[in-house]
């Protein structure tokens, strides 16, 4: 029973890892599309 509460335990882990991950990468794309039009309008 620990055996398998650790292995979930751990895969959830990773995929909280794993969303954040991909939060943080859609938003510094979007930053940069930002910056890159702030900076063509300009």
């Amino acid at each position: 029973m620990e055996w398998t509460n650790n292995g979930m335990k751990k895969s959830y882990f990773l995929r909280t890892l794993y969303i954040r991950e991909s939060l943080i990468n859609t938003c510094n794309t979007f930053t940069q599309k930002v910056e890159h039009g702030r900076f063509f309008h300009v």
